[in-house]
C-alpha cells in the first residue's frame, strides 16, 4: 500500500466519481437499502414487545447495510455483476471488525456532545466563561479527532484489517490532508442536509407529514434511500483518494 499523499480531494470531484459508480448499479443499491430502510424506519410506529428490542433490531440492520453498501462501494466490480442479496453475504465476514471500528468512532464523537453541554449550560445558568472556553475547546478536540478517524470504518473493510489497525492507519492517511479533508466531509455534509431539509420542508407543506406519523416515516425511509448511499458512496472514494 502506497503512502504517498494524494492531494486530489476536490469536493466536486469527489461528488462526480462516487455518483459515477453509485449509477452503474443505481436499482441494485436502491433495493439494497430499501430491505433495511424501510422496515428500520417503521420500527418506530410498529407494536414491539420493548421500544428497545425495536431499537437494538434496527441499530444492527443499518449497521449492516451500510457495512453492505461500503463493501459495494470499493468493490465496484463484485457490486455490478452479483445480486443485493449475495453482496450482503460477502460483506458479513467483515461485521465484528466494522462493528468494533463504528463503535470506537461513536466514542470519539462524545466530547462534542459534552462540549455542546457546557456552552448551553455557561449561558443559561450563567456559569463562568470558562466553560464555554472549555466547551469550545473539546468540541474543536472532537472534530479534529473525527477527521483524523473519519476513514477508519471503511479501511477496516477495504484492507481486511482489525479496527485497531483501521484507526491507525487512518491517522496516517490523513495526516497532511485536515484541511482538503475538512472541506470535503463539509461539502457532503451541507448537501445531505439541503436535500434532507428540501424534501422534510415539502412533505410538511404538501403532505401535513407533521400531523401524520406514518407519512413522516416514509418521508424519512425515502431519504435513506438516497441520502445514505450518496454519503458512504463520498466516503469511500475519499478512502481510495487518499491511499493512492
Amino acid at each position: 500500500m502506497s503512502k504517498k499523499v494524494n492531494t486530489n480531494l476536490n469536493s466536486i470531484s469527489i461528488l462526480k466519481d462516487s455518483c459515477a459508480i453509485w449509477a452503474k448499479s443505481f436499482w441494485k443499491i436502491l433495493f439494497m437499502t430499501a430491505i433495511v430502510a424501510i422496515p428500520g424506519s417503521y420500527t418506530r410506529v410498529l407494536a414491539f414487545d420493548s421500544v428497545n428490542d425495536a431499537s437494538i433490531i434496527a441499530s444492527i440492520a443499518g449497521l449492516y447495510l451500510t457495512l453492505a453498501l461500503t463493501y459495494s462501494f470499493l468493490n465496484d466490480q463484485l457490486l455490478v455483476k452479483n445480486r443485493f442479496t449475495k453482496l450482503y453475504v460477502l460483506s458479513s465476514g467483515r461485521f465484528l471488525p466494522f462493528l468494533f471500528a463504528s463503535i470506537i468512532f461513536s466514542v470519539v464523537t462524545l466530547p462534542a456532545a459534552l462540549g455542546v453541554s457546557l456552552i448551553i449550560l455557561a449561558i443559561s445558568v450563567p456559569l463562568s466563561p470558562l466553560f464555554i472556553v472549555l466547551g469550545v475547546g473539546l468540541i474543536v478536540l472532537c472534530l479534529y479527532m473525527m477527521l483524523r478517524f473519519s476513514v477508519a470504518t471503511v479501511l477496516v473493510v477495504q484492507n481486511d484489517i482489525t479496527a485497531f489497525n483501521a484507526f491507525r492507519l487512518s491517522w496516517q492517511v490523513t495526516s497532511k490532508n485536515l484541511i482538503r479533508l475538512f472541506i470535503a466531509w463539509a461539502f457532503v455534509l451541507i448537501i445531505s442536509v439541503a436535500i434532507s431539509g428540501i424534501v422534510l420542508t415539502g412533505a410538511d407543506y404538501f403532505l401535513s407529514a407533521a400531523n401524520n406519523i406514518y407519512i413522516q416515516v416514509a418521508v424519512n425511509a425515502l431519504l435513506l434511500l438516497f441520502v445514505l448511499p450518496l454519503f458512504i458512496s463520498y466516503s469511500v472514494e475519499i478512502t481510495k483518494r487518499l491511499e493512492r
